[in-house]
């Protein structure tokens, strides 16, 4: 796993970096692949690196990030909202993984 620079997401702010880079970094340690949809197209597709994903984040105001195990089946998925700080998570799956991945990336 590599993590990535500070910068990324590049236009997130400083608290939306953190817990972008905990959400990617929880899922990817997890053995998850992540795509991440930014409301018009695709930003990564089926990426289980850490810098590459974070670098596609946040070029529109929303991320949609999905997650899934080796069989393509959906594990999680978190709509990101940018410009919400320490609610940058806006909307989850439902489900225990989901609940778990949440508490541990916003010590709600």
């Amino acid at each position: 796993m590599t993590n990535a620079p500070t910068q990324h997401p590049t236009y997130a702010s400083p608290i939306e970096r953190r817990l972008a880079r905990s959400l990617i970094n929880n899922l990817i340690r997890r053995g998850l692949i992540v795509t991440v949809w930014e409301g018009e197209d695709y930003a990564i597709r089926n990426s289980r690196s850490a810098s590459a994903i974070l670098a596609a984040m946040s070029s529109t105001d929303m991320d949609y990030v999905s997650a899934t195990n080796a069989e393509q089946d959906l594990a999680v998925s978190f709509m990101l909202v940018y410009g919400n700080d320490e609610d940058l998570i806006a909307d989850t799956s439902t489900g225990p993984l989901a609940e778990e991945i949440f508490k541990q990336v916003t010590g709600i």
